[in-house]
């Protein structure tokens, strides 16, 4: 399940570099598959689902967009068994993320590609259970 993950990854993540968008259709695909690997694996625990529920809280206060929250809640509730640890690794990649685009555009970007981060932050977070 979790190759089809990364196998939309792909595309996910270059719309948003592109538009800074990640469409309904991409977060429906990513949804449908993290309820067929529920029903397979499992649904996640009440405190799980409670951490997972304050990470949205926090990204909504902040200002994140509605795609990136999606993806993330699916990406959250499918996957991860340790919300906040799953959260600094998403935070680190972006912080790179930034830290590359600085360095190659010259100035410091207000508004990044969020889903790259999201997908690498899952791949070192499950590299690293």
């Amino acid at each position: 399940m979790i190759f089809l993950f990364f196998g939309l990854a792909i595309p996910i993540c270059i719309r948003d570099l592109k538009n800074l968008r990640i469409p309904n259709i991409y977060n429906l695909l990513i949804f449908y598959v993290s309820v067929i690997n529920a029903v397979i694996f499992g649904f996640p625990e009440k405190d799980i689902v409670i951490k997972s529920g304050l990470i949205f809280g926090i990204f909504a206060i902040v200002g994140i967009g509605v795609g990136d929250l999606k993806l993330l809640g699916s990406v959250l509730l499918t996957t991860v068994n340790d919300p906040f640890t799953f959260l600094g690794f998403i935070l680190v990649m972006a912080l790179g993320h930034i830290v590359v685009s600085t360095a190659v555009k010259g100035w410091i970007p207000v508004r990044i590609a969020l889903a790259p981060s999201i997908f690498m932050g899952m791949a070192t977070y499950l590299a690293t259970r």
